[in-house]
């Protein structure tokens, strides 16, 4: 019960279930969107800090594939960029 009182406060002026299951999906759509620009950018920004180069490379795969989840495939060049562009002057010999 909780969740149709829940459902009427999103979708007030709704009168048939087709009506409601297509706000729904514009909403999660809507969130999608977000979510991918959230990871796109955080993919972008990655930097190794502090952790374990593995750590580091398992980080960026993790975000590359949630991405994939949501039909957003990483170009394996971005994918290379990202990763050398976040480490640390320590690995310059590796990035150049």
């Amino acid at each position: 019960m909780a969740l149709l009182k829940s459902i009427y406060y999103v979708f007030p002026k709704q009168t048939i279930a087709y009506d409601v299951w297509q706000n729904l999906e514009k909403v999660f759509q809507t969130n999608k969107e977000n979510t991918v620009i959230q990871f796109d950018n955080e993919l972008g920004n990655i930097t190794i800090g502090a952790s374990i180069v593995i750590g580091y490379c398992n980080h960026i795969k993790n975000l590359a594939d949630l991405l994939d989840n949501m039909d957003v495939k990483v170009p394996e060049p971005n994918f290379a960029a990202y990763t050398l562009n976040g480490l640390s002057p320590k690995f310059t010999i590796v990035i150049h």
